[in-house]
């Protein structure tokens, strides 16, 4: 028996557990009483929250696409554009730099009072997801199934590529990724038939490297066909890697490292 095993860890980690608690609940206090007196400095970020609360004045929102198309601002005045597509940019980096950890408390407090939507590519709001969803459903009642074509078109909607993201970001969910399905759209969709199906296995570029091995064994070369039928997807990643290499030579980054270069050398022609 541990001589330790008498201590009763509780009477220690309660009480610090209500003193972190106090001290947490404290924080979030000072930092909702002194964000409306920080905006009154003149800084640059607060000149911008201010054009942003502006706006969500004017239009009901502070949300904007990532990217603003030709479509987004046809009809608009040139000031109206430049306001649209600068506040786009400026709520993209508000985003980013509370994922990093780098956005000051306050500022978190602003933004969230205006109704801003952190995590905006989880998906559409409740109202456009579900006007999606019951297309889904209507097609189903239709077709007895829930198998749409990509391309298809239902009442002008594109269900097809919609139902297609669903599922991408399902699968994002399962790996921890985003944007990923939230568990009670997941529901709904399993509800009417949905069966998400298994990811893709893609190849290694190790088990790729070793059958282009085996083909210079076979065929004391290693220069594939770019349309090799006995191995179309080896013909088709050794084209890939050329491909690579000359965007690296012509100053365009990939993912084609320099020790990969260095292996697909040491094989020659």
């Amino acid at each position: 028996m541990s001589r330790y095993s008498f201590v009763c860890f509780d009477c220690f980690t309660n009480p610090s557990q209500k003193i972190y608690t106090d001290a947490k609940l404290q924080a979030e206090q000072n930092t909702e009483n002194d964000a409306t007196s920080l905006l009154l400095e003149p800084t640059t970020w607060n000149t911008y929250y201010q054009a942003l609360a502006s706006y969500h004045e004017r239009h009901g929102h502070c949300n904007f696409k990532r990217t603003i198309t030709e479509t987004d601002v046809a009809g608009l005045s040139e000031e109206e554009e430049k306001e649209l597509r600068t506040l786009s940019w400026w709520t993209c980096r508000q985003r980013k730099f509370k994922r990093r950890g780098e956005l000051e408390g306050y500022k978190v407090v602003l933004l969230t009072r205006l109704g801003f939507e952190w995590n905006p590519h989880a998906g559409p709001g409740p109202e456009k997801w579900m006007k999606a969803y019951n297309l889904l459903k209507d097609y189903k009642r239709q077709n007895n199934h829930v198998k749409v074509p990509i391309k298809h078109i239902e009442q002008g909607f594109k269900l097809g590529s919609w139902l297609k993201t669903q599922i991408t970001q399902y699968r994002n969910a399962q790996d921890g990724k985003l944007p990923a399905l939230n568990p009670e759209r997941i529901r709904l969709l399993e509800e009417i038939g949905i069966v998400w199906g298994n990811k893709r296995v893609t190849t290694s570029w190790d088990a790729r490297f070793e059958d282009l091995l085996e083909f210079k064994r076979r065929h004391g070369h290693a220069n594939v066909p770019w349309q090799w039928k006995e191995n179309i997807s080896l013909a088709q990643w050794v084209n890939s890697q050329r491909k690579k290499y000359k965007d690296l030579n012509d100053g365009k980054r990939n993912n084609l490292s320099s020790e990969q270069i260095e292996r697909l050398d040491s094989i020659g022609k």
